[in-house]
């Protein structure tokens, strides 16, 4: 219980400290969390970027 605990407190304080950056591009605006890797260089990782519109209709299962 007390190792649970501990986790969900860490992964709630990460997540806190966590900087945001936002970047506006023709399409709208989009987050970007810092993460560090395992060398302890930063950097900034966009999630959930868009590129394309799904295939509907005709072009389905091409």
């Amino acid at each position: 219980m007390n190792k649970a605990l501990a986790l969900g407190f860490f992964i709630l304080l990460a997540s806190v400290l966590a900087e945001e950056l936002t970047v506006t591009i023709p399409n709208g605006a989009v987050k970007g969390t810092q993460r560090w890797t395992v060398a302890g260089q930063s950097y900034y990782a966009f999630f959930s970027i868009r590129y394309a519109k799904p295939p509907t209709g005709v072009l389905r299962f091409q």
